[in-house]
């Protein structure tokens, strides 16, 4: 210690060191997180689209994906080598750099900087350690560019600013198209801190058009390939279409989840009919978004009070309590529920306290507004918020340096004011309805991380409490039941399913799912009755009739199944199960000609399908034409050697054929794979037996 006490922590050199130690040891700890972790979530594709153009590979294209995205790190690959970690790593440093000029030019105060900064270095939305997440690594970079540059253009104009601006609103918007607001919050931002008031009258200066058009002009240029190349690819003058159709659908129809399902759409009559009437061609997609955000939107303005629940959940969910599935592997909830809760907490009294520069930092309100909007409005993933965290982490550190000033000069009312409005929101944030939205997300993302390892007793506890959080998910019931499936617990799974169809008893899939439970406990009434509401539900689901028929044919209704494999044919004539089960079908009722005709057609759509044949020549054996049926086992036998009953049912051909000896050869490389096989044994018996009669005979 007496050491340390010759050591001017005042000196600039000792600052220095002391950064650039923390700096490292950032860089380290991001460092230390293994490789799969960072590239195991490649949900969009950027790792995987640009490592294959740096292989040799053309442009993958598309109008959907992000491709600026993809182009940008093809670029880096080409640069520093395909290492996505080191390039997360690299672009977080340097948006901690930009966050330290930000707050520098905004505050102009070194220790507000200096602990932004710091904080920037181990905050975990900062870190960016999966590939999931370097779009928005990418997007919080150009956005603290672009506010930087905007400060830079008010204090000190210069046309240069704003070609910098432009160029990046037009990069940002390659990832997410709203950006394009930005268009028109940089220019507000100038106009109002040009505003000025002389001798009664509002003066503003004329060089903020100037600018604004610059910034406009740029944009427009940096989309302008892209609006070109999607216009003589696709035939459509859109920049780039994204999700926002269906991610506001998934929180406004009557039968909304909560979640990316289908079950939503599918249920949605309205939306159903108008998809289904749109011609089958890469752009389906495009035009689905359109219809599924025009009825999201009227369903809204026919449900409000239901529309202002889902913000005030939503809020919760995104700025409250944290929902951030890429640090689940990483941290327990303790640790990061509680250092959410306080950043959110200093920031929001940061913000506060900071009021009186409120024309200067006029751009970060309302960026941070036009991302809560985004988060608030539509069903948007946890990353969205991430743009905001450097925001919030500069507000939080002036709150801090607001804590140190008074502490030092001991000012206690206003400590206690700071100490009572925390207690408050402490409180608040603690309350029921609050606390669980956090946790109900930690436990339901772990109760599926589980489910997709295969660990099923411990995805049945955290999916368990995560229900006990949120009975309203369906989407985490769902998962539970199939936990219990997987571990046989097949009573447990059917009460779940009922516990869903209580909360939407329009859900097909769960009706399916139910019906698929019913019927391994044996309880065949239950199953076609839970089936039966599937196809009432969803006439065009050829799963459910497929599911229906088998039911039917398990109960000997050979009529009932014959109707549901032809229903379900005409909707799929190519589904090679559906002609093979329809056979089947009629094979059970002597309807032989049919059975032929049916399993001709399965064959037609898979050639190479062995069952196919063994089936078809069994059709063949039971009208009594064994050497069309010979013909068919053997083809199925070349293609599956293995097959044992197939070898056999050639052997029986062989039998009625008369021609013992080959048929003996036959249950004899059955007996040779499966000594104890009882059809093949009591085949060898019969031949020796005829065999002997005709010896007796001669």
């Amino acid at each position: 210690m007496s050491n340390l006490k010759g050591i001017d922590f005042k000196s600039k050199r000792i600052q220095l060191i002391v950064l650039g130690v923390l700096v490292l040891l950032s860089v380290y700890l991001r460092l230390s997180i293994p490789q799969s972790l960072v590239e195991d979530q490649d949900d969009f594709v950027y790792h995987s689209f640009a490592e294959a153009m740096v292989a040799g590979e053309s442009f993958p294209g598309g109008y959907y994906w992000p491709s600026g995205m993809t182009l940008f790190l093809y670029g880096l690959y080409s640069l520093f080598g395909v290492n996505i970690k080191i390039i997360l790593i690299g672009i977080s440093i340097l948006s901690s750099i930009l966050l330290y000029f930000i707050a520098w030019e905004l505050f102009k105060n070194k220790t507000i900087s200096v602990v932004a900064f710091i904080l920037s270095l181990f905050d975990m939305d900062m870190s960016h350690y999966s590939v999931q997440l370097f779009s928005e690594g990418v997007y919080t970079f150009l956005i603290l560019l672009i506010v930087y540059c905007s400060i830079r253009l008010v204090k000190k104009p210069s046309i240069k600013y704003s070609l910098v601006i432009g160029v990046c609103v037009g990069l940002a918007m390659y990832q997410k198209v709203f950006t394009v607001g930005l268009v028109v919050i940089v220019p507000l931002y100038l106009l109002v801190n040009s505003l000025r008031k002389q001798e009664g009258k509002f003066h503003v200066d004329p060089r903020v058009l100037k600018y604004s058009a610059v910034i406009l002009l740029v944009t427009l240029l940096t989309i302008t390939p892209r609006l070109v190349w999607i216009y003589q690819n696709y035939g459509v003058f859109v920049f780039m279409t994204a999700t926002s159709g269906t991610n506001l659908f998934i929180g406004n129809n009557p039968y909304a989840t909560g979640c990316y399902s289908n079950e939503g759409f599918k249920n949605h009559e309205e939306l159903a009919r108008q998809v289904s009437a749109i011609e089958e061609n890469e752009l389906k997609a495009y035009y689905s978004e359109k219809i599924a955000g025009g009825i999201a939107r009227e369903y809204i303005l026919e449900n409000p009070a239901r529309f202002a629940r889902k913000i005030v959940r939503q809020f919760t969910r995104h700025w409250l309590v944290p929902n951030r599935n890429c640090w689940r592997r990483f941290y327990e909830p303790p640790f990061y529920v509680e250092y959410t809760r306080l950043l959110w907490f200093f920031s929001l009294m940061g913000l506060i306290y900071s009021l009186r520069g409120w024309r200067e930092h006029v751009i970060v309100y309302l960026f941070g507004l036009m991302i809560i909007l985004i988060t608030l409005i539509v069903f948007a993933g946890d990353r969205y918020a991430f743009p905001l965290t450097p925001f919030r982490l500069m507000f939080a550190a002036y709150t801090l340096y607001w804590l140190s000033c008074k502490i030092k000069s001991r000012e206690s009312k206003q400590l206690m004011s700071f100490l009572v409005v925390f207690s408050i929101f402490m409180v608040l944030v603690m309350l029921p309805a609050v606390e669980s939205t956090g946790f109900f997300d930690y436990h339901d993302w772990r109760g599926y991380i589980h489910l997709q390892e295969d660990q099923y007793d411990e995805a049945i506890k955290e999916l368990s409490r995560a229900v006990s959080l949120n009975p309203s998910s369906m989407k985490t019931q769902i998962n539970l039941a199939v936990a219990y499936r997987h571990e046989g617990l097949i009573d447990e799974e059917i009460r779940v399913y009922k516990m869903v169809l209580g909360i939407d008893p329009h859900f097909v899939l769960v009706h399916n799912n139910l019906a698929m439970a019913y019927s391994k406990k044996g309880m065949l009434d239950e199953t076609i009755a839970e089936y039966q509401k599937a196809e009432e539900l969803d006439p065009h689901d050829v799963r459910v009739h497929n599911n229906l028929a088998a039911a039917y044919f398990k109960k000997g209704m050979y009529d009932e199944t014959i109707a549901e494999y032809q229903k379900a044919e005409e909707l799929d004539p190519n589904d090679v199960r559906v002609h093979n089960n329809l056979a089947a079908a009629y094979s059970a009722k002597r309807m032989l000609d049919e059975a032929i005709v049916e399993y001709k057609k399965a064959l037609e759509l898979s050639s190479h399908t062995s069952f196919i044949y063994n089936n078809l020549g069994t059709a063949y054996f039971k009208k009594g034409m064994y050497d069309e049926a010979m013909v068919n086992y053997k083809k199925a036998l070349e293609l599956d050697p293995s097959a044992l009953n197939t070898r056999i049912n050639l052997g029986a051909a062989y039998f009625e054929k008369g021609m013992y000896d080959i048929a003996l050869n036959e249950f004899n490389k059955v007996i040779e794979v499966d000594p104890e096989n009882e059809k093949a044994r009591s085949f060898i018996n019969k031949i020796r037996e005829h065999l002997k009669e005709k010896e007796g005979a001669s």
